[in-house]
């Protein structure tokens, strides 16, 4: 074979290999990189472990953010992990899609818990047979909590984060058109997706949004793996999965061939921190 043929073939096998993310690490378990210095202020993600259902709890500067609240059945969980990490407010919680394992515990944590703002990116009244939206935005209303609508290209703060939502509206699919939440820190990044799926992720990634992340909430509890354009477009170090092992084997195989480490959530509370700099993980394994 010639020389340029050579050249040609090595060219398209590179091509083909998956390639992602920066060479420079910025996401280490803990123990593998300096602990922050003591008083160091951080953004820090508390994964609450269930199965099947997105719970994030997310603290800097003393405030609160929860992305998503489960379902309805795990909200002891949810509220163990309030206790454990003596939480006593909620200052916003953002809600992707109103699924019940999405949204079916905001009730029960209203009513234990004062909550500052609900971030919905669906009208009030959305209804896909498998939603809790109309009823919670009610109770919501009763506990004078204040709601407001969000969509694409909107932003707003959290602490010192600054969140930018991104969102397809107009699909006729709830976990379609779920709102993906991008949140920076100095900086660092993370992207939680809701159940943002199939070809709409292609189309995120084709849309010209910068979804960068070096962590990653794998759509849809890792029950499907992602597409290649939208791994490539988030470039993610670390994929955060909410559901159990078995159930993403599909989505753990896809991760592992782009060399992107995961956490399992259902394996024990998942904690994630970052100075802005660079990322730690641990987990507390049940």
């Amino acid at each position: 074979m010639k020389i340029k043929q050579w050249t040609a073939l090595l060219l398209v096998l590179m091509l083909m290999l998956p390639l992602v993310g920066s060479a420079e690490q910025l996401v280490f378990e803990k123990g593998k990189a300096p602990e922050f210095a003591e008083g160091t202020p951080t953004l820090d993600i508390h994964v609450v472990p269930m199965i099947g259902g997105d719970c994030l709890i997310l603290r800097c500067d003393g405030q609160v953010m929860l992305v998503d609240m489960g379902k309805e059945n795990e909200y002891e969980n949810i509220r163990s992990e309030f206790e454990r990490l003596g939480i006593e407010k909620i200052d916003i919680a953002f809600n992707s899609h109103p699924h019940d394992d999405h949204l079916g515990s905001m009730m029960h944590i209203a009513e234990d818990y004062p909550v500052g703002l609900f971030l919905t990116a669906f009208d009030e009244d959305y209804d896909d047979g498998f939603c809790c939206q109309t009823e919670t935005i009610a109770y919501l209303k009763e506990k004078n909590v204040p709601i407001r609508r969000v969509g694409d290209m909107d932003t707003f703060e959290f602490a010192s984060c600054h969140c930018t939502v991104y969102q397809i509206p107009d699909f006729p699919d709830c976990n379609y058109m779920s709102a993906l939440l991008l949140i920076e820190y100095g900086e660092r990044r993370v992207l939680m997706t809701g159940d943002f799926i199939d070809g709409m992720q292609r189309l995120m990634a084709q849309s010209g949004r910068d979804i960068k992340a070096e962590i990653v909430k794998h759509p849809h509890h890792g029950l499907k793996p992602m597409y290649h354009d939208f791994i490539r477009a988030i470039e993610p170090q670390y994929a955060i999965i909410t559901h159990n092992y078995s159930c993403s084997a599909e989505a753990r195989e896809r991760l592992n061939d782009y060399r992107i480490r995961y956490g399992i959530a259902a394996w024990g509370p998942l904690h994630l921190a970052t100075n802005g700099e660079y990322w730690l993980v641990d987990q507390l394994r049940d």
